[in-house]
């Protein structure tokens, strides 16, 4: 009995051009495009607003460790303010970033939509 099953063969042995089989093109536009962008640029300014509350913290910690003290205490709470409310910005970026990440998560399977029967 002879089989009558034609042989499959690779798209390479055709001589086609298989480099690129199987690879996801990242999108140029869009939403997941937009989401990108986002989340670079609130990392950037979440650290930024970290950054500078350390750096009038430390301006700080100067101020009141100097042996002679040259920066009044209206000073003093100004700069402190200013600190918390750079603080106040890095945990609203971070928050934010952290809502980017929540939307482009893939969405968690419920308890209601699992087969009960996939053990």
């Amino acid at each position: 009995m002879t089989s009558s099953i034609t042989p499959i063969t690779t798209a390479s042995s055709t001589g086609a051009d298989t480099s690129t089989a199987g690879e996801h093109t990242p999108r140029e536009h869009g939403l997941a495009v937009l989401r990108d962008r986002e989340a670079k640029a609130l990392i950037s300014l979440g650290t930024d607003a970290l950054s500078e509350a350390f750096n009038l913290a430390h301006e700080l910690h100067r101020a009141i460790y100097a042996p002679e003290k040259s920066v009044s205490n209206g000073e003093l709470q100004e700069t402190l303010a200013e600190a918390l409310t750079c603080m106040e910005r890095a945990e609203h970026y971070l928050l934010m970033l952290g809502s980017n990440f929540e939307e482009n998560a893939p969405p968690e399977p419920d308890e209601q939509d699992s087969d009960p029967w996939a053990d």
